[in-house]
Parts: structure tokens; C-alpha cells; sequence
């Protein structure tokens, strides 16, 4: 096994060949993006779930550990099934001498698995989200005689997408409903998972039985990580919107308590410049290591709370020792009238809250 990151495809075509093709027996919905793929993955397995059908769902990164990427009705594999297939693919590839990295056994681990289930239906999430990701490529995932729903963009990055890939542009179909969350990203993010399911009936026979109602009742809140900027500039929409909706005006005397962490390599400096508001305070946390992926590396708090002292925005900020000492002091002087508590920046760092949970 490789921990390097060497993007193409050849080594997860020759592990997929020598286990007998499982990912040409998959229907897929393969979704691709920089923001909001596990909220239109999620909604789009919700919906599924609830028209009676099988589903599958592969995400990346993981929440807490490898074996939760991968999903079958919405529960994660169990971890001594994910453990023997994630060892026999792993033998086949050391066997064979293809060299192939951590995350692209975890993707043929998933689509046998997948494949082993019979399901009705793969949702596979764009994993790097590079043009050589294992799961396939980005725009590059889209194929002769598929269809292709895109998210809302700006009318540019549209134009390039259908150039790039000689696709046909379709309208969209009027769906109303009322969803139980806020912001402007996540109704995007519903909207296309919509589209994606009114597509799907009309093309394949067997999911035409999924009603409005079916699609009315999947849709779920989500978790954001917020870890670049266009993401981090949705959640401060969202939170203010929140303030507002409690009636409580956004000054000094409503204060926004941010923990947060972030991937080394991130537009740190942009990210919080985007969420802070004066009288905010900050959190700067570490996460913890990340299973089956080395090359992930959490931002030293202390050069995250150096970018926020260099802020306009005039902020409480400290660097605290861990995600649970940060959650203590948070709560031990928590005001519900004038404080919101956020966790943010990093999957990785909501990986570690959940896992706290558990």
C-alpha cells in the first residue's frame, strides 16, 4: 500500500479487473463539486431509502473512521466486514504489484462491497476532487449518454461545464416544499439532489415509483465543515440568518463563539476573515490524526490564532488544547440569549465531535 498521493487511474482499474469488473454491474449517481457534496449525497440517500430501494453511499473524507465512508441504507459497514474485504483487496494489491494508495483500496473496498450487496442504486462521491481521483474524475466523471444535473453556478463555470462535455441543456422541473433548515447553500444543495432523483425516474424504470412525497420526506439538516472560503462564506449567511430568525440583533451583545481547526494548506486567513464578526470568539484546536490518510495534516493552532489577531475584526481568540477543553470553557460560560456556539473548518475536526459523541 502506497500513502503517497499519485492521481490516475490505472491502479484502481487494474484492482477492479482482477475483482472482476464489480463497478460496471453499479447504477451511480457520482457527484463531483468543491462544496456541498455530502449534504446533496445525503439528501439524495434519504430520498432513496425512502422510496424502498437498497442504497449505497461512499464519502470522503470519513467522519470518524475509514469504514463509515461506506454505507449500505444509511449504516456504515460493519467494521470485521470492512476489515476482511479492506485486507483481501489489499492482498490482491500487494499480490499483483499495483502500488495503489490507502484511498483508492478504500474506494475498491467500497464498490465491491457495494457491488456484494446487490443494492439498488451506488451514491459516490468525487473523493480528491482532482481530474485523477479514483473514484474517476471531476467534470471529466461526465459520460456519453448519462445525464448530468449541475448545481447552480455562476453562468460562466456553466458554459465551460456543457462545452467541456458536449451535453445538452434541459429545463429544470417545479418542485415545491418546505425544508426544516436555513441558508441559501443548503436549498442549492437540495435543489440539485431534487433534480438529480426527478432525472433518475424518468430514466430508469425501476426508481419511476418514487412519488414528491417520498422526496419531501428525505430531506435532512446537515453538518457543513465550512473549510475554504466560498464555504465559510455560506455559513456566516447561515448563522446570521439564524441570529435573525431569533430575533436578536447581530451586534456586540449576540456573539458568535467559532472552534475552530483547519487542514494545513487552507486559506486560513480568507476563512476567518469571512466568518468573524466584531465581539466574536475564537477557539483555535488541533485534530486528531486522520486513519488510512498520513498525508492529511492539521494547521498548528497557533498560526491559525496568529491569522486571527491580524483580523480587522476586533475578536476574543486563544489557543486551546484540545476540541474537548474547547467545548468545556465554551459551554461553562454559555449565555443562550447572547452567545451561538459553531464548530467548523474541518471535517476532521467534526469527525472528532462525533466521535467525542459516541
Amino acid at each position: 500500500m502506497s500513502t503517497n498521493i499519485n492521481l490516475g487511474l490505472t491502479r484502481i482499474y487494474s484492482l477492479l479487473d482482477l475483482l472482476d469488473k464489480p463497478h460496471q454491474r453499479l447504477s451511480v449517481i457520482h457527484i463531483a463539486g468543491t462544496n456541498g457534496k455530502g449534504s446533496v449525497s445525503a439528501y439524495i440517500d434519504q430520498i432513496i431509502i425512502k422510496s424502498g430501494f437498497k442504497t449505497a453511499r461512499f464519502n470522503s473524507p470519513h467522519l470518524i473512521e475509514p469504514h463509515d465512508s461506506i454505507r449500505i441504507n444509511g449504516q456504515p459497514i460493519q467494521k470485521d466486514d470492512y476489515n476482511k474485504t479492506y485486507n483481501l483487496i489489499n492482498s490482491i494489491n500487494s499480490n499483483n504489484n499495483i502500488g495503489a494508495s490507502s484511498f483508492e483500496l478504500l474506494t475498491a473496498t467500497a464498490i465491491w462491497w457495494f457491488d456484494f450487496q446487490k443494492v439498488d442504486l451506488a451514491i459516490i462521491e468525487v473523493g480528491l476532487g482532482g481530474r485523477l481521483d479514483a473514484t474517476n474524475e471531476k467534470a471529466d466523471i461526465m459520460k456519453t449518454d448519462c445525464k448530468v444535473v449541475i448545481a447552480p453556478q455562476i453562468e460562466q463555470a456553466a458554459e465551460n461545464i456543457l462545452k467541456k462535455s458536449s451535453m445538452d441543456l434541459l429545463d429544470k422541473p417545479h418542485f415545491e416544499f418546505l425544508l426544516p433548515l436555513k441558508g441559501d447553500f443548503q436549498l442549492e444543495n437540495a435543489a440539485t439532489a431534487v433534480l438529480a432523483i426527478d432525472l433518475l425516474r424518468q430514466t430508469e424504470l425501476k426508481f419511476s415509483i418514487i412519488t414528491n412525497d417520498h422526496i419531501k420526506d428525505g430531506i435532512a439538516l446537515l453538518v457543513d465543515g465550512a473549510h475554504n472560503p466560498s464555504a465559510a462564506k455560506a455559513l456566516r449567511n447561515y448563522v446570521d440568518k439564524q441570529l435573525q430568525l431569533q430575533n436578536k440583533e447581530i451586534t456586540k451583545t449576540c456573539n458568535v463563539c467559532w472552534i475552530f481547526a483547519a487542514t494545513k494548506g487552507k486559506d486560513i486567513s480568507k476563512i476567518l476573515e469571512l466568518l468573524m464578526r466584531n465581539g466574536d470568539s475564537l477557539f483555535a484546536v488541533s485534530f486528531t490524526n486522520v486513519e488510512g490518510m498520513p498525508w492529511v495534516k492539521c494547521c498548528d493552532p497557533q498560526v491559525i490564532l496568529e491569522y486571527a489577531n491580524s483580523l480587522e475584526s476586533k475578536i476574543n481568540s486563544k489557543v486551546v488544547e484540545n476540541l474537548g477543553e474547547a467545548l468545556r470553557q465554551t459551554f461553562a460560560s454559555y449565555d443562550e440569549q447572547s452567545r451561538i456556539v459553531v464548530l467548523c473548518g474541518s471535517l476532521y475536526l467534526i469527525s472528532d465531535l462525533f466521535r467525542m459523541l459516541q
